[in-house]
């Protein structure tokens, strides 16, 4: 399984939802689909919203 820390840095930058959807070039729906872990992002998606939280892949997705 595969949880997520996007909520975690989101809110760290003060962005919300819509912000980073934006950021990441996704739509709402889809990223508030991938920040509750209802679906798991493919790897661009991923790298996507990692540039604009300025963290790593590593840092924000984790191997549970």
């Amino acid at each position: 399984m595969i949880l997520n820390r996007i909520k975690k840095y989101r809110r760290e930058n003060n962005l919300t939802q819509e912000e980073l959807a934006r950021l990441s070039n996704i739509t709402l729906r889809h990223y508030q689909k991938i920040e509750n872990c209802e679906v798991i992002p493919r790897l661009d998606t991923a790298h996507k919203i990692s540039k604009a939280l300025k963290k790593s892949l590593y840092d924000i997705f984790i191997l549970d």
